[in-house]
């Protein structure tokens, strides 16, 4: 369907859909900060805390690491998922509404 549209339709559909992407991620931000500020039995547990951290980070790695190993082997040499990305990709699942989802 890309080619199917002319080059003006094309990018105004890429700005369109980055304003839109743009505006859900605010909201779930906004949605998630107000949660957090009208929550009325708010108790933090500090141990939960620092050890739901390092798992997250834990079987976000477990996920990454392997799938970009098992993906590499069926690609080209330069279309291969460096190192560099692969630990971009890990870091970049630790933020954001998919971390939230």
């Amino acid at each position: 369907a890309h080619a199917n549209v002319s080059r003006v339709t094309r990018e105004s559909m890429h700005v369109s859909l980055g304003t839109a992407a743009h505006c859900c991620e605010t909201f779930v931000f906004a949605y998630l900060g107000l949660q957090i500020a009208t929550w009325k039995q708010h108790q933090v547990d500090l141990g939960f805390l620092l050890s739901a951290l390092p798992i997250c980070m834990l079987a976000r790695a477990v996920n990454i690491y392997p799938l970009s190993l098992l993906i590499n082997t069926r690609r080209h040499t330069h279309k291969r998922i460096t190192g560099n990305m692969q630990h971009m990709l890990w870091l970049a699942g630790l933020r954001g509404a998919v971390a939230y989802a």
